[in-house]
Formats: C-alpha cells, structure tokens, sequence
C-alpha cells in the first residue's frame, strides 16, 4: 500500500472539547459537598472532662460572717490614661462609685474561710483570682478561699485586662490601674475577714416581672421565645447580737442601660444602685449584687420612666426605676426566710482543659441547614486556627454549697436560657447561677436549643457573636462539669444533686470525668 493510501485510510484524529471553568468549578463543589455532607453524618463524639487541678474547703458549725466594701473607682490621676468599657478615653467624671464588697463565711473553730466578692467592673479576667489570693497569701491570709464575681456594668473602667485582641474595647492595658483593683477587692476581704462575729444567715427567692427583657428575635419556625429565669436569689446575714451583715442578691440580666449614655462618667449601673438601696435599708450592712445568667437578656423597666424619681436623665431614672423594682422583689424573698446560726459549707474549684473549639461561624439549624453544611469545612479550619493563635486551654469552674444552697459559678456570660435549664436539673429548693465569675475564658456559652434558633445572630449583634468562642459544645461542657461539681460538694448521704434528662444533649451526660477525685 503507497503512503498516500495509508494516509486516505486513516484520517486525523479530531481533538477532544475542552471542559470549561465552569464545569471544573462545578465538579470541585459537588466533591466539595459530598464531603461536608459525609462530615455531617458523623455522629458527635461525648464530652470528656479532664481536671488539671483541684481545690477543696469543707468545714461546718456555728457560724461566722463579716463583710466589707472599698471604693475601686480609679483615683483621678489615672482618668487620663483610662477609659470607660468600649468608649474612647479619658474618663471625665463619676456618676456613682464603684465598689468590691465581700462576704466572709466561717465557721466556729475552723480556721478555713470563704470570702465572696462583688466587683462593680465588666468581667474577671484569668489574672486576677490568681493575683488577689497571691496577694492575700502575702498578708498571711491563707485560709481565706475567694470566688469573684463581675457585676458586668457596661458603664464600668476598661484598661484592666492584658488583651492583645481587647484592646479595642477595653482600651489599652493599665498595669497601675489592674494593681490598684488587686489592692483594693484583697482590702475588702482582708476587712470583711477581720470583722467575722457569729451570725444568723437564710436564704431565699422570689419570682420577679417586667425587669429583664430577653434581646434574641423568636425561633423562625415556631414563632416562640426562649423562655427566662426572672427568679432573683437572696442571702441574708444578720448577726447574732442584732443588725444586718450583708445582703447577697443573685440575678441575671446585662446592665446595659447606661452604656455610651453617661458623658464618659462612671456608673455601677442597676447593681450598683440596688446595693445602696439595700445598704440603706439595713444600715451598716454590705449589700453583694452577685451578676447571673445573663447572657440574651438584659434589664428594662416600664414606660414611662421620664422625670422618675425627680431624674431628668431618662437613661438614669430608668436605672433608678430598675433599683427600685428589683429592691421590692428582694424584700419578698427575704420576707419568707428562716435563720440558722449554724452552717455547713463545702466548695469546689476546678481548673479543667477546654475542649476543642467548636465556632459555628454560621448559624447551626434550621431554617439554615444547608448553609450549615456548606459551612463545615471552613468552620473547621477556622476553629482550629482560632485555637492554635488566640483561645484560652483552660479555665477555672467552682461550686459552692451553704447548708441547702447551692452556689454555681461560671467563667463565661452564660445565656439566661442555659441558666434557666441548670436550675431545674438540681433537685434542690435554692439554687444560685453565678456568670462572669472568677475568669472570661469561655466566652458567651448558649444552651443547645437556642443553636437550634440560629446560634447567637437573631436579635444581637455580630460583636456578640464573635465572643461565642466555643460553639454549641459548650454549654453541655458547662452542664457536664456542673454535674461534677455538684456531687463534689453534696450533703453527706444525701440523693443525687443533679436529675439530667437523658436526650436534652446527647452524648454528653452521663460520661467520662477524669479528676484526681471523681464524685
């Protein structure tokens, strides 16, 4: 066969199309979206607690209490250098004080003592619980056990937490101010510590109405609202030759109403106006505002609230008419206590690893499935980033039992929702949700369900969202060590503290706690 016959026989091949961009986009998506959708189906692994450290105080008998405040409103010559929280500096005046007040418990012949301190500022940051008991130790206090509470004012000093990311908000890092904090709350308890005496103490709680108001839009499905713990919490001190020695108020709503309305003055805000109204009532008592779960809910009041009281500022008579209201339900709660001169105390603190983050920079249920899925991947990779540059490894949670009370305290802004559901898994008659206690690490923590209505986005802005560190494992991670703490400090021989539903959070209780000393 010649050459030009093979070439007639065997014509050219013609060359294949070429896929377009789109098509190779679209092909990368659909494996991009079998992944995340396989990602999705694997089921949540239980929460594990591990305990890094672990301090105990046990001691009952007759009992002693003593309290004290002392001012923490920064000395003028610091106002040039501070600011108020999440405004641009100086500070240009007071509107009121600022105060750390503390409550000294005790116990006849044990020289253990637990101190509770209110302080009138915006969080606890990880430094200072650890620098007031360093300073204590220093002036031989080492049997005193302390528990700090923030009030989360919002008209409060910034300039107290060595933040890299914070600075924007809480205004460059004092290190004058951060030490004149420590100096004075370790001066209120040293002084509260100093003044113990025997004493009477009882507890109680009474619903309240119309002074918090909850910030998060319905669920879009349902049409329905998370519900709110509106109940308000109170111990009473009394000692026992007469007169009042502390009031301790335990509720949960944002004091908010003040913020960027005061002319750059200080304010305590609703805690602080209620503690002088109760100071005055019970002259020569201390009057601790203990800040609750107060996260998705902040405080109001009715309208109209112009001229209340004589206040032509309509934000501070608002924040008046909020003190007075509040003061009246405290009144109810105290009307029904009984006394006892005696006290069984136990508490518990630990420092536990934090779990791995979990940030759900997008909603997490319905009506956003399908976002949700999409979103997997890079959720992923930015939590572990997150993680691995900026995020707290561990923190620090306690519990506290007086005679029946218990006392839980929570390093976050735990949301009112949450708190309302940890109130009614402890079998007890007085149960107390402390927030912003004694560190910040975790954050705003939600419970599972509000994930369910669109994480932290309905309602609330997107600085609030970007605090929700940890995502929707951390609210079970809270319950589970709750559940720990609890038993930890249970009456001796008495029923399980804590009933959990099984099926609320699955996977998460009950399950594996590693502690040096399980309950």
């Amino acid at each position: 066969m010649t050459e030009a016959s093979q070439n007639v026989a065997s014509p050219a091949k013609s060359p294949r199309p070429r896929r377009g961009c789109l098509h190779r986009l679209w092909r990368v998506f659909l494996v991009y979206l079998l992944v995340s959708i396989a990602l999705s189906l694997i089921p949540e692994r239980p929460l594990s607690v591990h305990v890094l450290k672990e301090e105990r105080v046990d001691f009952s008998g007759d009992l002693l209490a003593g309290a004290a405040k002392r001012v923490i409103t920064p000395p003028r010559e610091m106002w040039e250098s501070l600011n108020l929280y999440d405004e641009k500096g100086p500070i240009e005046g007071v509107a009121d004080d600022i105060y750390a007040r503390s409550l000294a418990l005790g116990a006849s012949g044990s020289p253990e003592v637990v101190s509770v301190v209110s302080m009138e500022i915006l969080v606890i940051p990880p430094t200072m619980l650890p620098a007031v008991q360093e300073e204590l130790a220093r002036r031989g206090l080492k049997h005193v056990h302390v528990t700090l509470n923030a009030s989360h004012t919002h008209a409060g000093p910034g300039n107290f937490w060595d933040l890299w990311f914070g600075g924007s908000f809480m205004g460059k890092y004092s290190p004058e101010f951060f030490a004149f904090l420590i100096a004075r709350a370790a001066d209120a308890v040293e002084a509260s510590v100093e003044a113990m005496r025997p004493a009477l103490i009882g507890i109680g709680d009474a619903p309240t109405r119309y002074v918090l108001k909850q910030r998060r839009y319905a669920d879009p499905v349902t049409g329905l609202a998370p519900p709110v713990d509106e109940e308000v919490g109170v111990i009473r001190v009394n000692a026992k030759d007469g007169g009042a020695i502390a009031c301790v108020v335990n509720f949960g709503a944002h004091p908010t109403t003040l913020m960027h309305k005061t002319a750059k003055r200080l304010s305590g805000e609703y805690p602080g106006a209620l503690s002088r109204l109760l100071e005055a009532r019970h002259p020569g008592a201390v009057a601790l505002f203990l800040q609750g779960a107060a996260g998705s809910v902040r405080s109001t009041s009715p309208r109209p609230r112009e001229n209340y009281r004589g206040i032509k500022d309509p934000a501070f008579a608002e924040v008046a008419m909020q003190a007075d209201m509040l003061y009246e339900f405290v009144a109810q709660a105290e009307a029904g206590m009984k006394f006892e001169d005696t006290i069984d105390l136990s508490s518990a603190l630990v420092k536990v690893a934090l779990p791995a983050p979990d940030a759900h920079f997008f909603p997490e249920q319905r009506p956003w499935l399908l976002a949700r899925i999409l979103s997997i991947i890079p959720d992923w990779c930015l939590s572990r980033v997150a993680n691995w540059v900026m995020l707290p490894r561990e923190t620090v949670f306690q519990a506290t039992r007086v005679n029946h009370a218990y006392l839980f305290m929570f390093p976050c802004d735990l949301s009112n929702r949450l708190g309302w559901e940890l109130k009614r898994y402890v079998r007890r008659d007085h149960v107390f949700i402390l927030g912003h206690s004694n560190d910040y690490s975790l954050g705003y923590v939600l419970a599972r369900e509000e994930y369910d209505m669109g994480g932290m986005w309905p309602g609330l802005t997107f600085g609030e969202r970007v605090q929700d560190y940890f995502g929707k494992r951390a609210g079970p991670f809270c319950i589970k060590v709750s559940w720990m703490l609890a038993n930890m400090v249970r009456e001796k021989g008495a029923d399980d503290v804590f009933d959990y539903p099984a099926g609320d959070h699955p996977g998460t209780i009950p399950g594996k706690v590693e502690t040096p000393l399980s309950p």
